[in-house]
């Protein structure tokens, strides 16, 4: 092939597919079904999302015959091998003396972000949806907007990474000059004006508050001690974002890298062993510049 070979190093999606429902979800997500084996049943909010109502009775019936000693409904036992062995040989009268085909696996209903597997409309596969892959969170993209008092305040979006791929995609298609203004992740301008996006391992810089009333006071060339430590490095995101303090190989103390007391309950508290979303009381995502670095990790450039 001439050109460009793109290859994918992330999976696009987890392995199982589902079937989108005509249902309103929540914004920027949608309701889907996926066939499920009994046994995945393990309580009532597992039960109330069955799709088929038909199916969802019998099974309700066939739970009450699964009681435990203390008056609870025994899911596990009743949705076991021998469970559903029992469930198959008593379906006709549990579904009303009606014939009924065994049950195995039932279509449960799910509300999440999942995008289909094609957007071809002639391909049976755009109905078929799927959810990113755990890992895949690789673009955190941060905004600046106004609030209701007239405030300037940081605005966040996560970029699905099958999202980053069509722009990227579509972004090598254009006039080779216009690339180079054209960001390398597709851009939300509802959230304000982009500022800069964050991925694992990228570095930024929590200023203080004299330094962010001064800008240009920062010498990145020749930065202290005290300033280094305020270096942290992208660990992972998802709604929320965390950082690693860059200089941190292992703690000393559990929670030590956001460790602080609690006043109301008189004793100290910390968010993760190696990572946090906060530093001195303040959220980094908030304040943060990003650093650029190049491959012999010296500072080239500062994104605020």
């Amino acid at each position: 092939q001439e050109g460009k070979n793109w290859a994918i190093r992330k999976p696009l999606h987890k392995e199982t597919v589902s079937g989108k429902l005509n249902e309103k979800a929540g914004k920027g997500k949608i309701y889907t079904a996926v066939r499920t084996s009994l046994n995945e049943i393990k309580n009532r909010k597992h039960w109330d999302k069955i799709t088929d109502s038909g199916i969802k009775t019998n099974l309700d019936r066939h739970i009450k015959n699964y009681i435990d000693d203390k008056g609870k409904e025994d899911f596990e036992s009743a949705f076991s091998q021998e469970g559903v062995e029992e469930l198959n040989k008593n379906i006709i009268s549990l579904n009303n003396g009606k014939n009924h085909q065994p049950i195995f696996k039932v279509r449960l209903k799910e509300e999440g972000m999942k995008f289909p597997v094609s957007d071809n409309p002639n391909s049976a596969k755009n109905k078929k949806y799927v959810e990113a892959a755990k890992g895949t969170n690789l673009f955190f993209a941060i905004y600046e907007t106004e609030n209701k008092n007239g405030n300037k305040v940081r605005a966040y979006e996560t970029i699905p990474l099958n999202e980053v791929i069509a722009h990227q995609k579509w972004r090598a298609e254009q006039p080779k000059e216009e690339q180079k203004d054209i960001e390398m992740i597709p851009l939300n301008n509802e959230k304000g004006r982009f500022l800069f996006s964050l991925s694992p391992g990228d570095l930024v810089y929590v200023p203080t508050d004299e330094e962010m009333e001064n800008l240009t006071s920062v010498d990145f060339d020749n930065l202290s001690k005290e300033q280094v430590s305020r270096i942290f490095v992208v660990n992972d995101f998802s709604s929320a974002i965390y950082f690693t303090p860059v200089h941190l190989a292992i703690n000393i103390a559990p929670k030590e890298v956001d460790l602080s007391f609690d006043e109301n309950k008189g004793k100290l508290k910390g968010s993760y062993d190696t990572k946090t979303a906060s530093f001195e009381g303040k959220q980094i995502k908030d304040i943060c510049w990003k650093l650029e670095v190049n491959r012999i990790g010296q500072i080239t450039g500062v994104k605020r």
